[in-house]
């Protein structure tokens, strides 16, 4: 699997047009490509700086779903994504191959 990682840094008065932006357009039509299975959005702690920083993932079930999404998909949807957002939010784009991952039941604290 591949898990592909955005991490995005987002000026404090758009985070609430953004998160909206990517729950009502952005990644819905990501995942309409058919070329991941999941999606989560994190929010990264404050460090102190204005921005807010996000993590938005999508998990890929092999590498040949991931490069079809680059090939056939992405200029696509990061042109869009410029045309809503310009400049005014940083990403810095990581691919990580999922080689092992579990889970454990919950305990009560």
């Amino acid at each position: 699997m591949v898990l592909y990682n955005l991490t995005i840094a987002v000026e404090p008065q758009q985070s609430n047009e953004w998160l909206d932006y990517m729950r009502s357009e952005h990644i819905p039509e990501i995942m309409a490509t058919g070329c991941f299975i999941n999606y989560r959005i994190c929010q990264i702690p404050p460090s102190g700086d204005a921005e807010t920083a996000f993590a938005v993932q999508y998990t890929a079930p092999t590498e040949a779903h991931f490069r079809r999404y680059e090939a056939e998909f992405a200029a696509k949807l990061r042109g869009e994504y410029q045309g809503r957002f310009g400049q005014s939010t940083g990403i810095f784009r990581t691919i990580l191959k999922i080689i092992d991952e579990g889970s454990v039941p919950m305990r009560d604290l």
